[in-house]
């Protein structure tokens, strides 16, 4: 299933938005670049996305890897 781009964002924004909905998600930055995706989270409490150790972070760069199809998927 190809999307355009602009869509796959919006689904994108609206999957972080449920999942960081308990540490205060309110935007996200989504650049393309020619190694992969580059998303930046903003959040009011950014412990909560990170997680101990960064394993919440890295959960969630899975899921998005996985639910999306997405190669190399860097989150900040």
């Amino acid at each position: 299933e190809i999307l355009s781009p602009k869509v796959e964002n919006l689904r994108i924004k609206l999957f972080l938005k449920k999942k960081l909905r308990r540490a205060g998600f309110y935007d996200c930055k989504i650049a393309r670049t020619t190694n992969g995706v580059r998303i930046t989270i903003y959040a009011n409490i950014p412990s909560l996305v990170i997680g101990k150790n960064g394993m919440r972070i890295r959960q969630l760069a899975n899921e998005l890897r996985e639910n999306f199809n997405l190669n190399n998927v860097d989150l900040e």
